[in-house]
């Protein structure tokens, strides 16, 4: 069962147990990526998002019949007060094509190789004052170190686990295959030591309202194309690193990093994401992490704006109370 542990400078959610589902992993992100972490143990699973990873692209009409008409008379009853006829007009005229949908982006799965060893002592928390996600477990007498955040200034998701003996000393006991999966249309591959995945939205057709179905389509024709997007992991281990046909093996590390980066094709609201969207795939890039310090200054700004409304709300409080008085 979750539950929260206040310290003198941070919150934390803490768990005794992997997550099973998506509403049980804790979530990070960074303003532009977003990921739950879910902490297994045979199998570790990092759920994906970009914030600008939608369906769809750019209409210069939305309206459907004279739905824009029946918009534009509507607020100008409303303008004149007549809230009726404004009410009336809507329902009964206006219609339009149904909005576009976010979409997840996929999955970074971690398939650890069968062990023998009893799992004991696990923990995973996320500590809410440095945006930071953390588990620990022991496996026979080898503790096992997970800690994974996402940078802001990098745009990138961070995931380290690590290995060591009682004694403090490394323990090459990390193994496990790293692969990509996504529920849109994609592929997974390997080059020069990177795991990638490419993919591209579907068009959302009609949607159902009352059904809240939405029927979904590719197409060929570039001006019917959706956004396209890629997902980057660069993975940094003192084990035996290989290549595979569409994953990456880690053998007898102590210690395994994995930096995620995801880009999409999305240039602007109005510009089309598939024939004029930027360079997404140029965008995906190693670069180093500075993120805990740059948290903590936010992190220390945000306390500082929360006690300064309070300064305020209490002075207007002891004005409003001399006053009354």
């Amino acid at each position: 069962m979750n539950y929260v542990r206040a310290t003198k400078d941070s919150y934390q959610l803490t768990e005794r147990r992997p997550a099973v589902c998506f509403e049980e992993a804790y979530p990070i992100g960074n303003g532009f990526q977003g990921a739950m972490v879910y902490g297994g143990v045979e199998r570790e699973k990092i759920s994906l998002n970009d914030d600008t990873l939608w369906t769809g692209y750019p209409r210069e009409d939305r309206y459907k019949g004279e739905g824009k008409i029946a918009l534009e008379r509507a607020g100008k009853a409303i303008l004149n007060g007549d809230y009726i006829s404004a009410h009336r007009d809507i329902t009964q005229n206006f219609s339009c094509y149904a909005s576009d949908a976010y979409l997840p982006l996929g999955e970074l799965i971690m398939d650890r190789e069968s062990f023998s060893e009893k799992v004991s002592g696990y923990k995973r928390t996320l500590d809410l004052s440095k945006a930071v996600f953390k588990a620990e477990y022991k496996l026979g007498g080898v503790k096992h170190s997970v800690t994974s955040f996402a940078s802001n200034p990098d745009r990138v998701i961070a995931y380290r686990i690590e290995a060591k003996n009682s004694d403090g000393t490394p323990a090459s006991e990390i193994s496990f295959t790293v692969g990509m999966s996504s529920q849109l249309y994609s592929r997974t591959y390997t080059q020069n030591g990177l795991l990638l995945m490419e993919g591209e939205c579907h068009v959302s057709a009609e949607q159902n309202i009352s059904r809240t179905e939405r029927k979904t389509q590719y197409y060929d024709e570039p001006e019917k194309r959706g956004m396209r997007f890629v997902a980057m992991a660069d993975i940094i281990t003192d084990g035996k690193k290989g290549d595979r046909l569409n994953a990456i093996s880690v053998r007898d590390a102590s210690f395994c990093e994995i930096r995620i980066f995801t880009a999409t094709s999305f240039n602007g609201y109005k510009k089309h994401p598939y024939t004029d969207g930027r360079d997404y795939l140029g965008i995906c890039k190693t670069i180093d992490i500075y993120h805990i310090c740059t948290h903590s200054i936010l992190h220390i700004c945000f306390d500082l704006i929360m006690l300064l409304s309070f300064a305020r709300l209490a002075k207007s409080q002891l004005k409003q109370r001399a006053w009354t008085e």
